[in-house]
């Protein structure tokens, strides 16, 4: 086994691990988790492993430690210890900053920039965003599982009876927030303003978009400028008759069946804005990474595979190491350790998935058999297609069962032509279960292997009313 991968594995103390995988580089995810600055009470210990080549990544984390943020702050809410005003303090002053400093952005050429200020505008920027983690961690992986062993056993019924409602979005969605902001832009700015001030709604987990490929999509709103300001409005409209509806549903529910149902709301509306800051984060960080980049003569092709950490040691250390920066495309192992100290190694990209892969491998599982969180009720049978990147535009069938790690935007047109949707990562929050319930598709997510398990072909049924997922029959290319 890989040695950082072992050094990880004896850090989490052997405890299941949470993989993500998908198309994300170690530039825009890896940042550390534990920010010394909070109280000690709120400091975490999460180290996180990746392997990533080019566009592919797999990362894992603790899993005891990452379900558990969720479950300790919804008992702290059962118990009335902490209100979701309180909740909402924690956070929303780091969502200001974040915004000031992207709008700061926006308005300098950091070409222009001392390296010093550049190094601060970054170190800045990923510090505000490991605040933002830490301090709303405990929103991404609440689930029903996670809720009915936290209630009273007579409540269970009651949770039954509430849950389909009580999980159905009663706000907007962001890519119609974004859709809206884009208006708004176009309508404020030149398309090349425009671009720049919205990169953030063109960027994922791997990179965002080229200015030049924002303008040309913005181009496109700008011919269909009616019909998005029709759909917005439709879908603003449709919104709020649902609340007000939803209102009088859950004001004629028992007190503490109210409570429920507006802690699962928040979190479903908190992770949904959440977008925002992420994005304008990762903007900035790519850009000041890509101007030191340039600065010591490294292409910016390479500067992905690079933890933002290491930007901050400055232009020098760029050239020094620049060989094996470029190298790491090639395939690296990266440990972002507790303490934000990063330790790097080149690597076999595929036996480092395995090794990864390895740690409590399939923990929950039978043969044939994967279990998740039902995200979206409903049962669905047809063959898997397995989608990790979608930026390459793939072959994906009417009725397939869509499997991938996470769903973001760019998936939902596969998303509308699926007869199901699997992830890997849970949580009634993700985009995943919240897209699925729009477009009423039977959806089971948190099943953690789903990718790594299932193959394209297989032939398998989805019970999303119960989360599992059965192997019917294995494609004749599947592994044996």
């Amino acid at each position: 086994m890989n040695t950082l991968i072992q050094k990880f594995y004896e850090e989490i103390k052997g405890n299941p691990i949470y993989p993500f995988r998908g198309a994300f580089s170690p530039l825009l995810i890896l940042l550390s988790w534990n920010d010394t600055r909070l109280p000690r009470s709120e400091q975490t210990s999460f180290p996180i492993i990746m392997v990533n080549r080019g566009h592919e990544a797999l990362a894992a984390i603790n899993e005891t430690s990452y379900m558990g943020k969720a479950l300790d702050m919804f008992i702290a809410y059962r118990d009335k210890k902490i209100s979701i005003a309180e909740l909402k303090v924690g956070y929303e002053p780091i969502y200001q900053n974040i915004l000031k400093t992207y709008e700061r952005r926006t308005e300098r050429d950091l070409a222009a920039m001392s390296e010093r200020d550049i190094i601060a505008l970054l170190r800045e920027t990923t510090e505000y965003l490991s605040q933002l983690t830490i301090r709303t961690m405990y929103i991404e992986m609440l689930d029903y599982g996670m809720i009915s062993a936290s209630v009273p056993h007579h409540s269970i019924s009651a949770l039954n009876e509430i849950w389909d409602r009580a999980t159905h979005p009663c706000f907007l969605s962001f890519e119609i927030r974004w859709q809206e902001k884009i208006v708004e832009l176009l309508d404020h700015y030149s398309l090349e303003e425009a671009a720049k001030r919205g990169r953030y709604m063109f960027t994922d987990y791997y990179k965002p978009k080229d200015i030049s490929e924002i303008q040309s999509a913005l181009q496109e709103q700008i011919a269909k400028r009616n019909a998005s300001m029709d759909m917005i409005s439709f879908e603003r409209g449709k919104k709020e008759q649902e609340k007000i509806e939803f209102e009088k549903w859950k004001n004629a529910l028992h007190t503490e069946d109210e409570r429920l149902v507006e802690y699962i709301q928040y979190v479903m509306e908190a992770r949904d804005i959440r977008k925002d800051p992420i994005a304008q984060s990762q903007v900035v960080i790519y850009e000041c990474a890509a101007e030191l980049a340039r600065r010591a003569h490294i292409e910016e092709l390479y500067i992905l595979s690079v933890v933002a950490y290491e930007f901050e040691r400055g232009v020098e250390w760029l050239k020094e190491h620049a060989d094996e920066i470029r190298k790491r495309r090639d395939g690296c192992i990266i440990l972002m350790n507790s303490d934000a100290s990063v330790d790097v190694e080149l690597s076999d990209f595929e036996s480092g998935i395995a090794d990864v892969m390895s740690l409590n491998a399939h923990t929950g599982h039978e043969e044939n058999l994967l279990r998740g969180q039902s995200a979206n009720r409903g049962i669905a049978k047809g063959r898997i297609r397995i989608l990790l990147d979608v930026t390459k535009d793939p072959v994906f069938n009417e009725g397939e069962i869509l499997v991938t790690s996470m769903t973001r935007p760019e998936f939902v047109p596969y998303m509308k032509r699926a007869a199901a949707v699997i992830t890997n990562e849970g949580g009634i929050t993700c985009h995943a279960a919240i897209v699925s319930r729009e477009l009423g598709i039977p959806c089971v997510t948190g099943t953690k292997f789903a990718t790594h398990l299932l193959h394209d072909g297989d032939l398998v049924e989805v019970n999303a009313d119960e989360g599992l997922v059965a192997i019917i029959e294995k494609s004749v290319s599947t592994p044996s």
